[in-house]
């Protein structure tokens, strides 16, 4: 009963957060919000739904209230580095999830460009960033990478086995340098 009711009050919440977004509309607040951080809140947004939390259970669990977290999708906060870094092991994703997509109007609207520094490059992909064709492909891959811890050692093993033969068949030149 009490999960029941528990799950009541953050549907509650969430609806109350859409309703207070719509009602700052309405009033015609005038937002200084960064579009890089709106970019990353609605990228926080987006992840914690498809892993069907809710606000209030990734703010329990990273430390902040559940006015805090809205405050971070919505961009009205900054988050910070540890703050961000917490927030993806608990949606279980890179931290550069939450900037796959952007925009360059959205990257030049970064702080330090809108101070001047046109000359600042976007951050480069670092060796352990796996490049990725479409939004679909990065999303089956944290799809993928969020299965893997379910799975038994045996099956990881196999499962590897099986990707390697199946990479190896789609280059041929990769398979000869192993026979």
């Amino acid at each position: 009963m009490k999960n029941a009711a528990s799950h009541l009050m953050d549907e509650a919440l969430d609806a109350g957060e859409q309703a207070s977004e719509k009602d700052m509309g309405e009033r015609g607040k005038s937002t200084a919000n960064n579009p890089v951080d709106v970019f990353v809140g609605a990228r926080l947004r987006r992840r914690r739904k498809e892993m069907g939390m809710t606000q209030r259970i990734v703010a329990q669990k990273i430390g902040v209230t559940s006015q805090q977290y809205m405050k971070y999708e919505r961009g009205d906060n900054r988050i910070s580095a540890s703050r961000l870094f917490d927030v993806a092991s608990v949606l279980n994703t890179p931290v550069s999830y939450f900037f796959d997509e952007m925009d360059e109007q959205t990257i030049s609207q970064s702080p330090a460009r809108l101070m001047g520094g046109d000359d600042i490059a976007p951050p480069i992909a670092g060796a352990h960033d796996v490049e990725m064709d479409s939004p679909l492909a990065r999303r089956q891959a944290n799809e993928l990478v969020r299965l893997w811890g379910d799975l038994p050692e045996h099956a990881r093993a196999r499962i590897v086995d099986l990707v390697r033969t199946m990479s190896e068949l789609a280059d041929p030149a990769q398979e000869r340098e192993h026979h």
